[in-house]
């Protein structure tokens, strides 16, 4: 009896905290591959990093050097809080259409936004069923220290999913 492949699930990190999620994501699931992108992507000094995560620089404005619907999940974590939404979010959002697969997940997490613009702007780039939330508490970890620092800039973290059609 043949054995089953089982796929490799990439996900894909734009922007963030020196991939801080995806650190201690992949050391829990070892079988997955993990790939962190932006421009000043670098793995943190100091830090184990496990062997199924990446790193790759890219300039904001190059496109993400991946094929067309070859990712299965993509994490933007605290790039709406810092960029221009003219300059930024429209590529963005196309992008990340592009290198999802059918069915795969768009994540946001981001302590600063403009929370409804984003939710209706990403049916334009083919994503359906948009949820907004606040963050929960686990979610908070690394990112909530800024919110800590600096709380009349970041007065709503939220976390925005969507499906890619």
């Amino acid at each position: 009896m043949a054995e089953e492949t089982k796929e490799t699930v990439l996900n894909i990190e734009i922007g963030g905290l020196r991939g801080r999620t995806f650190i201690k994501e992949a050391k829990r699931h070892p079988d997955q591959r993990f790939l962190v992108i932006g421009p000043e992507a670098a793995p943190l000094a100091k830090v184990e990093i496990p062997s199924n995560l990446t790193y790759r620089q890219v300039k904001e404005e190059e496109s993400i050097p991946l094929p067309n619907a070859s990712t299965d999940r993509v994490l933007i974590e605290q790039v709406f809080s810092y960029v221009e939404p003219a300059k930024f979010w429209r590529p963005l959002f196309s992008e990340a259409s592009r290198i999802l697969k059918s069915g795969g997940q768009l994540k946001i997490i981001d302590l600063k936004c403009n929370e409804n613009e984003i939710r209706l702007s990403l049916p334009h780039y083919g994503f359906t069923q948009v949820k907004t939330r606040p963050l929960r508490e686990e979610e908070r970890s690394e990112i909530t220290k800024t919110l800590a620092m600096y709380p009349e800039r970041y007065s709503k973290p939220i976390s925005i999913t969507a499906k890619k059609v």
